[in-house]
């Protein structure tokens, strides 16, 4: 509840006044409530306060300091609620004891927002040359990074216009007035609540910890997703990666074998335009290649790269992360069947929903 002024007796007669006039406020909750608070939100602590004058004449002082919950918070305004006022009183006035200017919080924020940006910069340059589906991999988390500095920003301007207020002074007078004859009044008290609403900026910690994590996540698609980089092609259905042993001369055929760090294993994927792409083998450096895939089975193999069909495929997505490799001159996807053991050759196949045909693109380190 909230009083809009308070009211001043100058009789010597007991006057008991209550006040219980609501306020907007009132619906904010109890700052000690609040487990989880979000950014820019408010709630309130209540102080209670007391004085009490009885039998002697003149004027008395009283004080009471009031301070913010916690430092990720700041108070943004106070309110005195009157529960019980008698005699001559005056009014509680605030004189600001400290205040911060929330010099801690701002800084935070200010180096999250640097780290975040040349994170952004980093993806956004990814994201011009990302192959599918890493593309939407590298949008995703873009968003997230640009979610998360406007988020900041928001907290940094929320920081610097709440003024940093930390720790607040009231002070007020009660006055017993006597006669000449030396007889005084019955006395003059006046006890109540002040409110201090405050509004919570965000944690520095937290804000260090949530950059921190971002920026480790963001880095596995930075400089290692994109057309031109070196990845592994593990197969879905035997979790067995595509492999070229002995690539020396062209026509060897390829395989799958247990994921290994290992160049043979090493993919560079690069760009052989209108959406198609090269797979070019680290340890040899020939290309993934399908001659006469005419029918279903077709062994696939590696060949000096060249500019040629046969050694163009599109990656399409096949969904939780998975993709296909689809020939640009058979319209044939690679496949991989009953590899139980290692060396099983790679072929192609009619493009079908199956995991056979389904592999993840994974960073080789």
């Amino acid at each position: 509840m909230k009083c809009n002024s308070l009211l001043i007796h100058l009789s010597f007669s007991p006057v008991i006044f209550l006040c219980a006039t609501a306020s907007a406020v009132d619906t904010q909750p109890a700052c000690r409530s609040i487990t989880n608070p979000s950014l820019g939100s408010v709630c309130y602590t209540e102080w209670p306060f007391s004085s009490r004058q009885r039998g002697e004449g003149g004027t008395k002082t009283w004080e009471q300091i009031v301070e913010r919950v916690e430092p990720n918070y700041v108070i943004v305004d106070t309110q005195v609620i009157v529960q019980e006022q008698n005699g001559i009183t005056s009014k509680p006035t605030p004189n600001i004891v400290s205040s911060s200017g929330n010099v801690s919080i701002v800084n935070q924020i200010d180096s999250s927002v640097r780290e975040l940006e040349e994170v952004k910069n980093s993806l956004q340059a990814e994201a011009s040359g990302c192959v599918p589906p890493v593309c939407g991999q590298v949008k995703n988390q873009l968003d997230t990074v640009n979610q998360k500095i406007s988020q900041y920003s928001e907290s940094k301007r929320v920081a610097i216009q709440a003024g940093g207020n930390e720790k607040i002074l009231f002070k007020w007078t009660t006055k017993v007035e006597c006669s000449r004859l030396g007889i005084c009044g019955p006395g003059a008290w006046m006890n109540g609540v002040i409110r201090v609403n405050q509004r919570y900026l965000g944690n520095p910690s937290s804000i260090r910890q949530e950059t921190l994590s971002l920026v480790n996540s963001s880095q596995p698609l930075i400089s290692q997703t994109s057309s031109g980089s070196f990845v592994k092609l593990r197969n879905k259905n035997w979790n067995k990666c595509l492999n070229l042993q002995n690539g020396t001369q062209n026509g060897v055929k390829t395989n799958a074998w247990e994921c290994v760090s290992h160049p043979d294993q090493e993919w560079k994927i690069e760009d052989a335009s209108n959406g198609f792409v090269k797979l070019r083998n680290k340890n040899s450096g020939r290309c993934l290649n399908l001659q006469n895939g005419t029918q279903n089975g077709v062994t696939t193999n590696a060949w000096e790269c060249v500019s040629h069909p046969d050694q163009e495929w599109k990656i399409e997505d096949a969904g939780n992360g998975f993709v296909k490799l689809r020939n640009k001159n058979w319209g044939r996807c690679l496949n991989l069947q009953s590899a139980t053991q290692n060396g099983v050759t790679t072929n192609a196949w009619e493009c079908v929903s199956h995991p056979d045909q389904e592999w993840k693109i994974e960073n080789a380190g």
